[in-house]
């Protein structure tokens, strides 16, 4: 009897401690006491049409100009199918062979072109993972969107949501055969001058080529400098084509227009980081920006 009662116990006491064991190991994902100026976001993370269940949960960090929404990279990187190397003694994070980001400097890295573009903040490590502001997936090439506490993350030329999708293409002769009719806006005419198209799945109103300004102080934002062209309701059906010159790194051309749902969006046109993919269709990137907001 005094044997069973021992077995009893030793089996209890070796229970309770293997649950205390899993406690305390915890999940890898979990985040502990949050720093000083950190919050938690809340919401879930969409890469693709694909919800990150198993992310860490992103953060807000208060700054100057309001909440800086901060991702977790390791997860969403990965599932955009980039190779991820985070060191902690040097301080340093590595996407593949294109970008590199520190943990004290608000500033991103192109290795490829030697150039640095701007972040709002910096990387931060909070519970051993690594989180890095959102503006960050912008140089990766992804349209980046916060709606009904959910974070959507769409990739290169589509930026599709829930109800919107625009296309840009470069405006060859063959794409152009595929539309009856379309609006045309020649701004550039000399050597070196490229065509574009945009399109909409939907019907948009009010739909302006503008030029992007940027701020010149310490902080950074877009704003919509002048209007260059008003080319009035586009669709699918309905495209704009437009002749650009790019130059320098920074985002000068964009558009504006009024959506089905009566909000005014405003988008930077710049060419695609991520290298040169196959499909032309995905040299370019429409970023999706509100006027005056820091990046």
């Amino acid at each position: 009897m005094k044997k069973s009662l021992i077995l009893v116990l030793v089996l209890v006491i070796l229970i309770v401690g293997a649950i205390i064991f899993m406690l305390n190991c915890g999940n890898d994902n979990e985040i502990g006491d949050l720093p000083d100026g950190f919050t938690m976001f809340g919401g879930s993370v969409n890469v693709n049409g694909i919800v990150l269940s198993n992310a860490p949960t992103p953060l807000l960090q208060e700054g100057e100009f309001g909440d800086v929404l901060m991702l977790p990279i390791v997860a969403i990187a990965e599932e955009l199918g980039y190779e991820i190397d985070v060191d902690v003694e040097s301080e340093t994070i590595l996407v593949g062979d294109l970008f590199r980001l520190r943990f004290d400097v608000g500033e991103v890295y192109l290795i490829a072109t030697s150039l640095w573009g701007f972040l709002e903040t910096s990387p931060v490590l909070v519970s051993d993972i690594a989180f890095v502001p959102h503006s960050f997936f912008m140089w990766l090439g992804q349209n980046v969107r916060v709606h009904d506490n959910v974070i959507e993350i769409r990739t290169y030329s589509v930026s599709e949501f829930d109800w919107l999708t625009l296309n840009v293409a470069f405006a060859t002769e063959e794409i152009l055969r595929n539309y009856e009719t379309y609006t045309e806006f020649i701004e550039f005419d000399e050597i070196g001058y490229l065509k574009i198209l945009i399109s909409s799945n939907l019907p948009v109103t009010d739909f302006r080529w503008i030029e992007i300004g940027h701020s010149d102080g310490d902080e950074f934002y877009f704003y919509a400098a002048n209007e260059l062209y008003n080319a009035g309701n586009i669709s699918s059906d309905n495209p704009f084509v437009v002749t650009w010159v790019e130059w320098g790194t920074l985002p000068h051309r964009g558009i504006s227009f009024v959506d089905s749902r009566g909000d005014v969006r405003y988008f930077v046109l710049r060419m695609n980081n991520a290298g040169y993919p196959e499909d032309p269709r995905d040299m370019y990137i429409l970023q999706e920006f509100t006027p005056g907001a820091v990046w």
